[in-house]
């Protein structure tokens, strides 16, 4: 099967609000806010191919001022005295047009500037093409001069790295070290509260399930839920007892939690994972974070070459210590692009020849949520994905990468936050990405 024969097909169109609109139902003209007759307010915004509401919160229904009861007519008096005069009723105060309340989306939100690379010759849309091969140094330069502009900053996120009773602290050794070099990437974006991950082996998922399970309680899971959540992570790492991956995310609004499996082969030969998997996966938190508090969903809206793109560019820049270094793990993490084989933990390699730009075209468009999250294309995100959102990061510097997930959480589409922030459509600047990263591939410049 073709990547293209996976596409989103058609859009919805016609007279759509002449019914009564709800969330994920199809919609006619981006950017159009509704509040529906229950007060929820709607946005269309455009996902993949198609325009949909989405839910931006509950607008509340203004208290009616009491309507004022009317002074009775004073009766004539009999006596000649004059009657007093009424003391007038007191003119009712108008009660104040209701303000819109703002959505809860939009609320809290602003929007960081981000770092612009810096040199006096920057990579435009216009030239980015040509100087290809320095969009790596120059995407890598951009997160070492943030991390030096952030500084501590004074970031408040709890961190807690676990291991399982039997697993040694040798592994991933200095892991609270690089989660605070992530945390300092990240510090001018909404982070988690807390952070909490686990180190454990294959044999030790029931334990992993238990303490998981235990976190997510405190943090105001009901205990179902919890105990549920708990083992789909406990496992995520696992495919079989011979080596463990990652995984990681915001499980509630407070909490994020990360797990990590061992493998021995990798730990102790690839730099990959001292420093990038592990500003990786606190990074997948940074993604969750920027919608808390919201009613949207990041894997709703956002595409699926930037979920892992955003995560190893961020990891392997920032878990680098050195240019020299940087472009070797980018070269051990991206010349093998592979596509996920059915279960998500094994995988098949795709010839690097493929890789044109008419495939990467194809490939952006397949990673439309939500359905790409389980194609065997998405596993390209860690190559084809990072190349690309390394050539993001080297046109609007790293930041730019993530205010794209604080953009869309505000209520806008994906596409109206590229063009914010990038200053071009995502359709033009998608047929440049494909030639930029196309030739990288083909240039054996990975």
């Amino acid at each position: 099967m073709t990547l293209a024969s996976s596409l989103f097909t058609g859009m919805l169109v016609g007279s759509v609000e002449a019914v009564v609109p709800k969330a994920k139902s199809a919609c006619s003209r981006a950017g159009m806010t509704i509040t529906t007759s229950a007060n929820q307010k709607l946005k269309c915004v455009k996902v993949g191919k198609k325009l949909i509401w989405v839910t931006l919160g509950t607008v509340p229904t203004p208290t009616a001022s009491p309507t004022p009861t009317a002074s009775p007519t004073p009766t004539a008096s009999p006596t000649p005295t004059a009657s007093p005069t009424p003391t007038a009723s007191p003119t009712p105060t108008a009660s104040p047009t209701p303000t819109a309340s703002p959505t809860p989306t939009m609320s809290k939100i602003s929007f960081v500037t981000p770092l612009a690379p810096t040199g006096s010759n920057p990579l435009t849309w216009q030239n980015i093409e040509s100087r290809a091969f320095e969009v790596s140094a120059v995407a890598w330069q951009s997160t070492q001069d943030t991390l030096k502009a952030n500084g501590a900053n004074g970031v408040t996120t709890s961190i807690k790295v676990i291991y399982a009773p039997n697993t040694s602290t040798t592994h991933y050794a200095g892991f609270e070290e690089q989660l605070r070099v992530g945390i300092q990437l990240w510090s001018r974006f909404k982070l988690p509260k807390n952070s909490t991950f686990l180190v454990y082996s294959y044999n030790e998922i029931p334990w992993a399930i238990t303490t998981i399970a235990k976190i997510l309680n405190d943090s105001g899971l009901g205990e179902e839920q919890a105990q549920s959540s708990a083992k789909n992570l406990a496992n995520a790492p696992y495919g079989g007892p011979d080596c463990g991956g990652a995984n990681s995310g915001m499980m509630t609004d407070t909490q994020g939690i990360g797990v990590f499996g061992l493998c021995a082969r990798n730990e102790g030969t690839d730099p990959y994972y001292n420093g990038p998997l592990q500003i990786h996966e606190f990074t997948h938190q940074m993604q969750g974070a920027q919608f808390v508090g919201t009613n949207l969903n990041s894997q709703q809206l956002l595409p699926c070459w930037i979920s892992e793109g955003l995560a190893h560019t961020a990891g392997l820049s920032a878990g680098t210590h050195s240019l020299d270094d940087y472009l070797k793990v980018r070269r051990m993490q991206a010349s093998n692009p592979v596509l996920n084989v059915a279960g998500g933990h094994s995988s098949t390699p795709v010839d690097r020849s493929t890789m044109t730009s008419t495939f990467l075209a194809n490939y952006y468009s397949e990673s439309s949520p939500p359905g790409c999250f389980s194609l065997p294309s998405y596993s390209l995100g860690y190559s084809a994905g990072f190349l690309t959102t390394e050539a993001l990061a080297a046109i609007g510097g790293i930041e730019s990468t993530l205010l794209l997930y604080t953009r869309t959480a505000s209520g806008e589409g994906f596409e109206e936050a590229f063009k914010n922030i990038y200053g071009v459509t995502w359709s033009e600047a998608s047929d440049i990405l494909a030639k930029v990263v196309s030739k990288e591939f083909m240039s054996y410049n990975i």
